[in-house]
């Protein structure tokens, strides 16, 4: 979430995965995070896994961006 100098609130753009998958599953770790600049993009994660290493790549000052849900064929 954003403020602007107006006074606005902006809220984080949506996901921008290549693939989606269904939030909520009781059989394995589903969740999101926001990252980036101003309002940031939310991010889905599908494992614990996913969710600690863009934790710590986020907090890498040599990071630049993470993509999320890469498409792979």
């Amino acid at each position: 979430m954003h403020t602007t100098h107006e006074g606005n609130i902006r809220l984080p753009l949506p996901p921008n995965g290549a693939r989606g998958f269904k939030m909520g599953v009781k059989q394995h770790f589903t969740d999101s995070l926001v990252a980036g600049d101003d309002e940031g993009r939310q991010m889905d994660v599908e494992s614990h896994t996913e969710m600690l290493t863009a934790l710590v790549m986020l907090a890498r000052r040599d990071v630049v961006n993470l993509e999320n849900q890469v498409q792979f064929d």
